[in-house]
């Protein structure tokens, strides 16, 4: 099999500016939003005895803990960590609102399903920054120019967190945990973006949840606590529980806890417990090889394929496997508006020029001119596959539960 493979400046430029004004054009509506609720606060309190009198009473109860809810300058673990803040609010776009755009007719629930795999290229796209140094360099300046220091850095912690952000601005290598790569910059580099990795892939779930029909789909992603009574006496213990991620209900009564990732078995075990609601714990890949899926060449993310998005979103294209075959998709005849897309999935040198012992996925534009990567596309290896694929959005742990 041949390949032409054309340069992928051009048709990914379009692809990503026109990405960058739509969540952009989401994002100023948010902000037009909180501006008219501050415009109407500020000009009652201004001019309205009463709710002046009010506000001050509010104030007077003390809402720094709230404050730092909505906005906390930098992580510190078991404390506050702005990625999760930053991940509730960007999800509210979609989770919060989107749905009532949704719901108005097929061809908007299909936009939405496919909004969220696109946003969720665009997040993957985001945390490329662990790898690309001068971008990261460039955004840290960019945030603190733009964001008063006393808000950016936690005034508390300034002390820890500020020799943090200069040294990881100066630090000029990956940030890659599961490599062991510049570990000491993750919590500090953690907090420049939105939840990062696990809320591309909650999104990833959240369209797949709807694609399939395996029931009503309740999401809890910015619900982190469910809260049954206050404390009333001075003794009154908090009774509360964390949920899974989604809730499924479906016909006769069930209900299903979906929960993105495997990490949270205690907490899925109490609210079992406490609810007698069973919780399926899944993730996007399979446990070997949990997406996303990093090039083992360049190191920056794997992408969904636009095709790939679309065919999806309208039900053109099943997302049964992990992968399928590029010229089983396409037909032998691969389009201008895919190659760049591409995925080789098996053994090819990486950016050290080793050939690691188990198959790798890599952009096939990464690795196109290896003579392994040739051979194995021209069908000379004992493997059958050509090793040229798409990704799919599979989700591991759904193959029990039954669409309605």
């Amino acid at each position: 099999m041949t390949i032409h493979i054309k340069k992928r400046s051009s048709s990914v430029l379009k692809r990503s500016l026109t990405d960058e004004r739509a969540i952009g054009l989401l994002l100023s509506k948010l902000r037009t939003s909180v501006t008219h609720l501050n415009v109407v606060h500020q000009f009652l309190y201004a001019n309205y005895g009463s709710y002046k009198d009010m506000t001050d009473e509010i104030a007077g109860l003390g809402l720094e803990d709230f404050a730092r809810e909505l906005y906390a300058g930098g992580k510190v673990r078991n404390q506050f960590g702005r990625q999760m803040i930053l991940g509730d609010i960007f999800q509210y776009l979609f989770i919060g609102r989107g749905y009532y755009a949704a719901v108005k007719n097929c061809r908007n629930m299909q936009k939405f399903i496919e909004l969220l795999l696109r946003v969720a290229n665009l997040l993957l796209l985001q945390e490329n920054l662990s790898v690309r140094a001068d971008l990261r360099k460039a955004l840290i300046d960019e945030l603190t120019a733009k964001i008063a220091v006393g808000e950016f850095i936690e005034p508390s912690h300034r002390d820890t967190i500020a020799p943090r952000l200069r040294a990881l601005r100066k630090y000029r290598g990956a940030i890659i945990k599961n490599e062991n790569e510049g570990i000491a910059y993750e919590d500090v580099f953690d907090s420049l973006l939105p939840k990062r990795l696990g809320l591309a892939d909650e999104l990833i779930v959240f369209a797949v949840l709807l694609f399939k029909r395996y029931g009503y789909v309740v999401p809890l992603l910015m619900s982190q606590r469910l809260i049954r009574g206050g404390c009333q006496r001075e003794r009154s213990s908090l009774d509360y529980v964390a949920p899974p991620d989604f809730l499924v209900l479906r016909g006769k009564g069930e209900s299903i806890g979906i929960e993105v990732g495997s990490q949270k078995d205690v907490q899925n075990t109490e609210f079992s417990l406490r609810t007698s609601i069973p919780v399926i714990a899944v993730r996007p890949g399979n446990h070997d090889h949990p997406h996303p899926f990093r090039c083992a060449f360049c190191r920056e993310w794997i992408l969904y394929a636009p095709q790939v998005i679309r065919d999806v979103s309208t039900g053109a294209l099943v997302p049964d496997e992990e992968s399928i075959e590029a010229t089983k998709y396409f037909a032998d005849k691969i389009p201008k508006t895919a190659q760049a897309d591409l995925v080789f999935y098996g053994r090819a040198e990486n950016r050290l020029g080793d050939v690691p012992s188990t198959d790798r996925r890599y952009h096939y534009n990464c690795v196109r001119d290896q003579e392994v990567v040739k051979r194995r596309v021209g069908g000379k290896t004992r493997h059958k596959r050509s090793g040229v694929v798409f990704p799919l959005p599979f989700i591991e742990g759904l193959a029990g539960l039954m669409p309605e």
